[in-house]
């Protein structure tokens, strides 16, 4: 049986058994986790489900062991998404896997804690940006001085 068969048999065997819990059931999903840490899975169908198994373990873990794992596993996944095709890495977009970008409009709020919080990993899709920049003069009137203000408010100041 080849290897891309294999991981596929593992990832759903994981998936069938992750809601189970026995004590057989906690031992080979701690197996089944072990051996998928080095298993290439180029299928993006493969690697979704594997994720889904994963995140669901981290969750509800059987043990701190288990919930260890999952998680190193969970933290690797940019690594595996690196080595998909530009064409699968594409269809994974959105989707909030590790490696992957989400293009979203967040609040103010949420987006000033991601760049404090994850410096480096946020970005302005500027080419998303409408012509209409009135969001962004109400947002700079919030952080001008009074006397800033009245230059800006003037008319010498375009956007």
């Amino acid at each position: 049986m080849n290897r891309r068969r294999a991981g596929r048999r593992q990832i759903d065997e994981l998936a069938k058994i992750r809601r189970n819990f026995d004590p057989a059931s906690a031992q080979r999903k701690l197996e089944l986790v072990r051996q998928l840490q080095n298993t290439r899975i180029a299928s993006v169908t493969d690697l979704l489900k594997y994720h889904d198994a994963l995140c669901y373990l981290r969750a509800f873990p059987d043990s701190e062991e288990l919930f260890r794992e999952a998680h190193s596993s969970l933290l690797a996944f940019e690594n595996r998404v690196k080595q998909l095709t530009q064409s699968s890495r594409e269809t994974l977009w959105d989707i909030g896997i590790g490696g992957t970008p989400v293009h979203y409009a967040f609040s103010y709020e949420v987006a000033c804690w991601l760049a404090q919080n994850a410096p480096g990993e946020t970005s302005i899709d500027w080419d998303d940006v409408d012509d209409d920049t009135s969001g962004l003069d109400d947002l700079l009137t919030q952080i001008l001085l009074p006397v800033e203000e009245d230059y800006f408010d003037s008319g010498y100041v375009t956007s």
